[in-house]
């Protein structure tokens, strides 16, 4: 993410956690949430979910969920549920965007709270833009039964599997890739506190995304972007978003190469709202 003409902040979530925000550009805000268990920092470092070519048509402001990056956190599981997360996302478009609509948006994580956000309160919402729709509904439990073993590991023996898988050589490939996103996430664990992690954990292991048939009724813009061959965010969770909202399309990448087309189709979509 560029950083030209940045303005770093904080909002305050309801129940008093500090959330540290990033911000740059002019226009509508574009609230972004990023994935489970990355970062702000994470994401420069990745170099994808970059939407600083948009920032003449929107003022695009990042912020670090609580429990990540530089943002406060607590050891409660229920806290770090979508719905909880959502709240905290409103609490940030309240910060940042007034009484004015904004779009939100986020990549796995971040995807679902946008989506939950939206789904609260849609007078607060101007678009949506989803990236890497999280495995829901029936395809749910079998990611809940992975988030359960992970925080089990923490529990008996901390960040230590981590750090050491950390050190070793890192692969080869494009930062920008699956591959690469999971490379900085496993990065990230190294360095959480365990009770953090587990909690966080837990709050994803208990949370889905609502009802199909209730989200026929969010009638708000939305661009959903995916790719192929990820467990954690199936094809098939980015498709039947695209069927169930009214006003939404829908972008799968098939190879890393048309992800990177991904940044003109945010612009392309922010400026058309």
């Amino acid at each position: 993410m560029a950083h030209s003409m940045e303005i770093r902040g904080a909002a305050k979530s309801r129940d008093g956690v500090a959330l540290v925000t990033r911000s740059c550009g002019q226009g509508t805000p574009f609230i972004w949430g990023h994935c489970l268990l990355g970062s702000m920092a994470a994401e420069d470092e990745l170099e994808i979910f970059d939407w600083s070519s948009a920032s003449d048509l929107a003022r695009i402001v990042r912020y670090d969920a609580r429990g990540h990056g530089v943002s406060e956190g607590t050891d409660d599981a229920h806290h770090y549920s979508w719905q909880h997360l959502a709240e905290d996302m409103l609490d940030v478009v309240a910060a940042e965007a007034g009484e004015q609509p904004a779009v939100v948006g986020g990549a796995s994580m971040g995807c679902a709270t946008a989506l939950m956000a939206a789904y609260a309160a849609p007078e607060r919402v101007k678009g949506m833009v989803l990236v890497l729709p999280p495995a829901a509904w029936g395809r749910r439990p079998a990611q809940s039964r992975l988030y359960h073993f992970v925080s089990g590991v923490v529990g008996i023996t901390g960040s230590l599997p981590f750090r050491v898988l950390n050190l070793l050589p890192k692969p080869p490939g494009p930062a920008a890739s699956l591959r690469g996103m999971q490379r900085t996430v496993m990065g990230n664990l190294a360095h959480m506190e365990p009770e953090v992690v587990n909690a966080i954990m837990g709050g994803a292991a208990i949370s889905d995304l609502p009802l199909p048939e209730k989200l026929r009724t969010l009638d708000v813009p939305t661009l959903i972007l995916a790719w192929e061959n990820d467990f954690a965010h199936p094809v098939e969770s980015a498709e039947k978003l695209a069927e169930l909202l009214p006003e939404a399309s829908l972008h799968v990448a098939q190879e890393h190469a048309q992800s990177q087309a991904w940044p003109g189709l945010v612009r392309e979509f922010l400026g058309g709202l």
